[in-house]
């Protein structure tokens, strides 16, 4: 996978990208996605949920 953005946070079970919109859109506009995990029986982490933001 490959990203580039401005930042990136980590907590718990969700892992945060996201960057500014262009100029043209509003000022403080964030465009993201929320990635979030569950550990399964076998207690290894699997991705259930993407959610975007400002798309």
């Amino acid at each position: 996978m490959y990203y580039k953005g401005k930042g990136s946070k980590i907590s718990g079970d969700m892992i945060y990208l996201y960057t500014d919109n262009d100029i043209s859109d509003s000022p403080g506009d964030v465009i993201g996605v929320k990635l979030y995990f569950r550990k399964d029986q076998s207690g290894n982490w699997k991705l259930f949920k993407i959610l975007y933001e400002g798309c």
